[in-house]
């Protein structure tokens, strides 16, 4: 439905006399708004939903408590599994375990 009234808004024009700027004018900013509502409606719901956020991770088996980036491709995570806190190192190879975290020393 949406294609075809785009389409129809971008006919070709066939008789360039009975068209006027004015009428011209309005068609090209009913589709620049269409396609404007399109995008911010795109980024503002759609892209949260494609994006990955590790803080809202729906398993309750590994949970995320901490992150710390430590520059623009490493971070230092500490995770829980099972109960059991470790510190996990985050790059472009891919996670390195580095520690068990001592549960006394929280």
């Amino acid at each position: 439905m949406l294609l075809s009234f785009l389409l129809q808004i971008a006919e070709p024009v066939s008789a360039p006399a009975e068209m006027s700027f004015g009428w011209l004018l309005v068609k090209t900013l009913l589709a620049m708004t269409v396609i404007l509502s399109l995008a911010v409606l795109f980024i503002k719901y759609l892209m949260p939903k494609l994006s990955v956020n590790m803080s809202r991770s729906g398993s309750q088996l590994i949970k995320i408590l901490d992150r710390l980036p430590v520059d623009a491709r490493r971070s230092l995570l500490v995770i829980e599994v099972n109960g059991q806190k470790s510190l996990v190192g985050l790059s472009d190879a891919g996670f390195t375990h580095l520690m068990k975290l001592d549960p006394k020393g929280e």
